[in-house]
Order: structure tokens, then C-alpha cells, then sequence
């Protein structure tokens, strides 16, 4: 059965289609250099946009493309699911300066690609889990929550 988040909404583990928006961002497949990639190299900026986006529906929507992306793989294409995990952790979860809903975002992209990888998932939890359980120290208790809710939403696919 489906998650809830803090605002009721319900976090659905079914793919959905990303609705005819661009998903990947053009050149999103270049290589990659040692860095974690920067979000336009990974996604589409409104697909960046509504990840960091203040409201919940926003937020979950690129999510949803987030988890559509990672199924289409399968987690064969386990560079590409380490590239997002790395993009999600340093450019939406890591360091002071993110706000409160681009944390949220990061998170519940995170449970996205959990999501994704389903059966796949085995490879990619110590990345998965780490992520997460260093936000269940952030000052902002949302932030906390979000992070709980994205453990609960792993530990499901898992």
C-alpha cells in the first residue's frame, strides 16, 4: 500500500508516464568526469525545477519522472542510477544552503529511484540508506520526516 507524506498526499510505487515532458536533459548521457553531475546534466531544467519546487505535487510529479526514467533501465544501467543518486545528494540533500523543499525534493527522489529499481534494488541500497540516514539529523523535523518516509519507502522495495 501506498506512503503518505506530511500533507496526506500518497506516494504511489506504480510507474506513470512522464506525459510527453522532456525527461533527460540534452547531452545527459556525455561523460562524466569524476564530479557528481550538475542537475542539467541529468535532467531537464523543469524537471530540476519542480524537484526544488515549494509545493508537494510539484515535487512528487519529478519524482514520478525520476522513478519512470530508472524502471525504463531496469538498474541495468547502473551508471546512470549512481549518477542521478549522486546528483540528488549534492545539489538537493548536501549542505546548509539547500532549503527545506529542495531537501524534500532530493529525498523523495531518492525513494523514486528506490522505486525504479524494484527487484534491482540490492546493489544500490549502502548508497540508498546512506543518504538518507544523514538527514535524520537536520535542524528542519520536515526535513526529518521526509527522510523517515524515504527509509519506509526503501525498507517497502527492499
Amino acid at each position: 500500500s501506498p506512503a503518505a507524506f506530511e500533507d496526506g498526499a500518497r506516494w504511489r510505487s506504480r510507474p506513470h508516464s512522464a506525459k510527453g515532458r522532456m525527461l533527460l536533459a540534452p547531452g545527459a548521457m556525455a561523460a562524466s568526469s569524476g564530479a557528481p553531475p550538475a542537475p542539467h546534466e541529468i535532467f531537464s531544467p523543469d524537471l530540476v525545477r519542480r524537484l526544488g519546487a515549494n509545493t508537494h505535487k510539484d515535487r512528487k510529479q519529478a519524482a514520478m519522472e525520476i522513478q519512470d526514467r530508472v524502471q525504463q533501465t531496469g538498474g541495468v544501467d547502473a551508471d546512470d542510477v549512481r549518477r542521478i543518486l549522486s546528483c540528488l545528494q549534492r545539489h538537493f540533500i548536501e549542505g546548509p544552503q539547500h532549503s527545506t523543499n529542495t531537501k524534500k525534493g532530493g529525498l523523495i527522489g531518492i525513494a523514486s529511484v528506490a522505486m525504479g529499481l524494484g527487484d534491482d534494488i540490492d546493489e544500490f541500497l549502502p548508497q540508498l540508506v546512506d543518504r538518507v540516514l544523514a538527514l535524520f539529523s537536520d535542524e528542519d523535523a520536515r526535513v526529518r520526516y521526509y527522510a523517515c518516509e524515504t527509509l519506509h519507502n526503501i525498507a517497502k522495495v527492499a
